[in-house]
């Protein structure tokens, strides 16, 4: 990327509080660096654990802490009914951490079976059935 393309998406980030100025480096020669950091508190990773008798989701932030977590009854294991569940549940737990649904960048899935590699669809799991 050009630096140009860099500044212009620190630019975004920093408008969006993503990202923060720090203190200012010495300097080498030219102008004084102002050392950037990532606000950890804005953006946040949902994961999802997904066995027969263990289903969990949770929330964290970016720097892996976990916020919350709920442990999940799902009704049945099928694909359309736990990605139902599944997806209310975020949306309950994120609403009580007042957590908006677009400041989640995404969401890790551990289920267990084979699943395709590029796909990510779980292909056969003794566990989910």
């Amino acid at each position: 990327m050009s630096p140009a393309t860099i500044t212009r998406i620190i630019s975004e980030l920093m408008h969006q509080g993503v990202v923060l100025e720090g203190r200012h480096g010495k300097s080498t020669g030219g102008r004084r660096p102002i050392y950037l950091h990532i606000d950890h508190s804005k953006l946040y990773i949902a994961a999802v654990k997904l066995l027969r008798d263990d289903c969990i989701v949770a929330l964290l932030d970016l720097k892996g802490q976990i916020l919350t977590k709920e442990k999940l009854q799902p009704e049945s294991l099928s694909p359309k009914a736990l990605l139902s569940t599944v997806a209310d549940t975020l949306r309950d737990i994120s609403s009580s951490l007042s957590i908006k649904q677009e400041h989640i960048v995404g969401v890790g899935v551990a289920a267990s079976g084979i699943c395709h590699p590029v796909d990510g669809i779980v292909i056969r799991s003794l566990n989910l059935g």
